[in-house]
């Protein structure tokens, strides 16, 4: 296991992190349009909150990465502290593709709402919603603990 190899994971999250952040804006924007028509909707209001804890998520991973590239920018490190390192990006990757996943779930809907104006769908999105928000918290607990456990080690 090698730098190249943490470099080239981070060069994948990154490229996935800018699509999620891409996603999220749109979701954020299409959820505040129908919030325009449906002022009082509290599945819209709380589908709006995820979106924006979404890109809060996306941030911290951002910090995250940069802190692991400034980390391990051409320094010599034991291998087990890359093995750690990359293990520890791998399972940031698998969130960052969970989370596209539940993006795209959500735009489809959102996009669907907007076309049909179905509002009487959100309360299946609530459901869905409440899950991905609990995933995100803890991404966002995980993301913290990792970035902790790397300055501890700088």
């Amino acid at each position: 296991m090698t730098i190249s190899e943490i470099s080239a994971i981070v060069d994948r999250i990154n490229l996935e992190l800018n699509q999620n952040e891409e996603k999220a804006t749109e979701g954020a924007g299409l959820t505040q349009q129908l919030l325009s028509r449906f002022i009082d909707n509290a599945l819209l209001a709380q589908n709006f909150a995820y979106f924006n804890t979404i890109l809060f998520f996306l941030k911290v991973a951002r910090v995250q990465i940069g802190n692991v590239k400034k980390t391990f920018n051409n320094k010599e490190f034991p291998p087990d502290a890359i093995a750690t390192a990359i293990e520890e990006l791998k399972t940031l990757e698998s969130l960052v593709l969970e989370i596209k996943d539940n993006l795209d779930l959500s735009l489809n809907r959102l996009n669907s709402w907007q076309d049909t104006e179905a509002i009487a769908e959100l309360e299946e999105v609530l459901e869905i919603t409440k899950i991905t928000e609990q995933k995100t918290r803890g991404n966002c607990e995980l993301s913290t603990a990792i970035a902790w456990k790397y300055q501890k080690q700088i």
